[in-house]
C-alpha cells in the first residue's frame, strides 16, 4: 500500500505531506495503524522524494506518537496528572513531578531502574510500542527537561523514597524554615531588626498617650534576603558488565539507600560551612552569628558552655539545639565545675554522674547532635569557630527550587559501554537575621546562632 501511494500519489512538497498525515482516514487507509507500515513508508518515501525524506521521518514519528496517545497503544495511559497509584496513601506524592510521566507505563511489580534499563537494551518488536509510548509521555510531560543525552526519569514512588531518606539523615533541613522557589532568584522580605535599645522590629515603638493627645508615629524597617538556586549533584558511571553480573535491582537498592545519605551529608556541610558564593551560606559564616571565646585556647570548660547558652536570643531558646564535633564531645564528657583552676565537682555531663550509663543526648535540656562536619576544637584548628554551637534553625531560610531528580542514561557513555546515573537538586540557604541583636538593657548582643570559639 505504501509503495503504491509513493509511486502514484507522491506529495512533492512538505505541505502536501502534512495534509495527508493530518487526514486520519487517509493515514489509516495508507498505513493501517501499524508501526511496520510507518517504517516501510519512511524508507520508500525517502527513496522516492529525497528532498523531503527527513521531514517524512519526523512526521511519521509524530503521527505514531499521536496514535499511541489516542489509544493506539492499547491501554497506554494518556494523562500525566491522574490520581496517585494504589498504595501511595500517606506518602510524599506530587502529581506534577517529573517521574509521574512513566507511572502506569511499566508494571508496578517491576523495579523501576531495572525495567527502564531493560527497555533501553531490548530492540525487539514487542518492546517498540512500549518504548515509543514512554518517549511520547515524557516528551509531552516535561518538554525541555528531558536530558539531551536520552536519560530516563525514575517514577515518583522512587523519588519519594529518596526524599524521605534524605530527610531522615539530615540535621538542619528538617529544622529550618523551608520555602519553595518558583524562579532562579527569589527575594524574601525580612525585618531589619538590629537593636531593641529603643524600639522593636527595626523601629516600631509604643507610647503612653494622654486622652485626646496626638498619637506618635513609628514604623518598622524592612530588608530582604535573596535566595539563588544552587545545584548540588551526584554522578556516577557503571560498566554494563557490572550491571549484568550484579543485576539492576542491586544497583537500584544501592542508589536508593546511599545517594540520599550523600545528598543530606553535603547539604548539611554547606548549611554549616558554606561561604554563600556558589553554594549556600553556612551559619558559621553568617554575620548574625555570635562568637563566644573560651578562657583557654582549644579547651572548653563549663563556664564557656554557660556563656554560650546565655548569649542565645531568649525567644529562640525554646527550639534551639547543640551541634558539636566528635572531639568536642570528648571534652564535654569531662566537664566539671572549677574554682581557681581547682576541680570542685565530678563530671557534670554524665547520666547520674556515672560513666557506666550512655552519654546524655541533651545539654541544658537542648538536644545534642554530633557531626564530623563541625569544626574541630583541637589545636590544629586555628581559624574556624563553632566547635560547639547553639542554634535555632527556624532562623535559617532554605529555598527549594527543585527536589531530588534521579536519572539514568545509556547514551552518554555509549562508546565506553557504561550506564550513567545522576542525582540533582537545586536549593539555597542562608541565615535571615542580618546582625546580632542589641538587647533593651544594653547588655551583650544576642543571636539565634551562638558559636563557642576555641581557636585562640
Amino acid at each position: 500500500m505504501a509503495r503504491h501511494y509513493v509511486k502514484n500519489r507522491n506529495p512533492s512538497t512538505p505541505r502536501e505531506l502534512a495534509q495527508v498525515l493530518a487526514d486520519p482516514a487517509a493515514a489509516a487507509e495508507l498505513f493501517g495503524g501499524s508501526p511496520e507500515a510507518w517504517t516501510a513508508f519512511e524508507a520508500e518515501y525517502a527513496e522516492a522524494s529525497p528532498m523531503v525524506g527527513r521531514l517524512a521521518e519526523e512526521q511519521a514519528q509524530l503521527q505514531l506518537q499521536a496514535m499511541l496517545r489516542n489509544d493506539g497503544g492499547r491501554g497506554v495511559p494518556r494523562g500525566v496528572g491522574g490520581p496517585a497509584p494504589a498504595g501511595r496513601k500517606g506518602r510524599i506524592y506530587n502529581k506534577r513531578a517529573q517521574g509521574v510521566a512513566v507511572e502506569g507505563v511499566l508494571p508496578e511489580t517491576e523495579y523501576p531502574l531495572a525495567q527502564l534499563a531493560r527497555m533501553a537494551h531490548h530492540r525487539n518488536e514487542t518492546m517498540q510500542p512500549l518504548r515509543a509510548a514512554l518517549h511520547s509521555r515524557m516528551s509531552n510531560a516535561m518538554g525541555e527537561r528531558i536530558p539531551s543525552s536520552g536519560g530516563f526519569l525514575v517514577p515518583e514512588n522512587l523519588r519519594a523514597d529518596l526524599l524521605e531518606l534524605a530527610l531522615e539523615e539530615a540535621i538542619i533541613r528538617p529544622r529550618c524554615l523551608a520555602v519553595p522557589m518558583d524562579s532562579l532568584r527569589v527575594p524574601f522580605p525580612a525585618i531589619d531588626d538590629t537593636s531593641h535599645a529603643s524600639s522593636v522590629y527595626g523601629g516600631v515603638q509604643a507610647f503612653w498617650t494622654e486622652e485626646s493627645a496626638s498619637l506618635q508615629q513609628s514604623a518598622p524597617a524592612f530588608g530582604r534576603v535573596v535566595l539563588e538556586a544552587r545545584k548540588l549533584t551526584a554522578f556516577t558511571a557503571v560498566p554494563n558488565e557490572l550491571l549484568q553480573d550484579t543485576g539492576e535491582a542491586m544497583l537500584e537498592t544501592w542508589i536508593r539507600n546511599s545517594w540520599p545519605v550523600a545528598i543530606a551529608y553535603f547539604e548539611d556541610d554547606a548549611f554549616i560551612n558554606g561561604t554563600g558564593t556558589g553554594e549556600p551560606q553556612g551559619f558559621l559564616n553568617a554575620p548574625a552569628a555570635i562568637k563566644v571565646p573560651t578562657a583557654t585556647a582549644h579547651a572548653i570548660v563549663l563556664a564557656d558552655v554557660i556563656s554560650a547558652y546565655c548569649r542565645m536570643l531568649p525567644q529562640a531558646l525554646k527550639n534551639a539545639v547543640w551541634l558539636m564535633s566528635p572531639d568536642t564531645k570528648q571534652q564535654l564528657l569531662s566537664l566539671a565545675l572549677t574554682v581557681s583552676s581547682t576541680t570542685v565537682a565530678p563530671p557534670v555531663w554524665l547520666t547520674g554522674l556515672q560513666a557506666i550509663a550512655e552519654e546524655p543526648s541533651t545539654l541544658f535540656g537542648k538536644p545534642v547532635f554530633v557531626s564530623e562536619k563541625m569544626p574541630s576544637s583541637t589545636s590544629s584548628n586555628t581559624t574556624t569557630a563553632g566547635a560547639l554551637s547553639l542554634c535555632n534553625f527556624s532562623y535559617y531560610l532554605l529555598g527549594d527550587r527543585s527536589a531530588l531528580q534521579l536519572a539514568m542514561s545509556e547514551d552518554y557513555l555509549f562508546a565506553n559501554d557504561m550506564t550513567a546515573y545522576r542525582l540533582i537538586e537545586r536549593a539555597d540557604g542562608r541565615v535571615w537575621p542580618q546582625t546580632a541583636l542589641t538587647p533593651r538593657n544594653g547588655g551583650p548582643t544576642l543571636s539565634p546562632f551562638v558559636l563557642v570559639d576555641t581557636t585562640s
